[in-house]
């Protein structure tokens, strides 16, 4: 009993992290297509935000803080659930990377914020991406 309630907490503060990291993100791309737009950079969002936003950065590495410890909570608690959640996060983290979801925009990228909420509905999530890749 008291495992769980202690991988419920670091649900929550992956939750919480997980929402500041999206919030933090969107207002970094923000900063950073003012700054292309006024000709202040020529490089891709990684690398500026790397110089030019340490608030992101420091969200993003709480996020990912969280992220571990949640992992290594639930594989404590429920080592078969904890893997098959570790398989989907990992799952969408990759394909977002490589640019198979969406239009792209994060292909590449090393700062990809995947959700709880992105987790809990990874088959939705797959079915979508297919049909919006395939036409259908």
């Amino acid at each position: 009993m008291a495992d769980e309630a202690r991988v419920n907490n670091f649900k929550k503060e992956f939750h919480n992290a997980a929402a500041k990291a999206v919030t933090a993100k969107q207002e970094a791309k923000k900063r950073y297509d003012e700054a292309k737009e006024y000709g202040m950079t020529n490089d891709p969002f990684d690398a500026w935000v790397i110089q030019n936003d340490p608030a992101f950065i420091n969200v993003y590495h709480m996020y990912t803080d969280k992220h571990y410890m949640l992992t290594e909570a639930f594989t404590f608690y429920d080592e078969g659930k904890a893997g098959e959640w570790n398989k989907k996060f990992k799952d969408l983290r990759s394909k977002w990377h490589l640019g198979y979801f969406g239009n792209g925009k994060e292909k590449g990228s090393d700062f990809i914020v995947i959700t709880d909420e992105d987790v809990d509905r990874y088959e939705e999530i797959l079915e979508e991406q297919w049909k919006l890749k395939n036409g259908d």
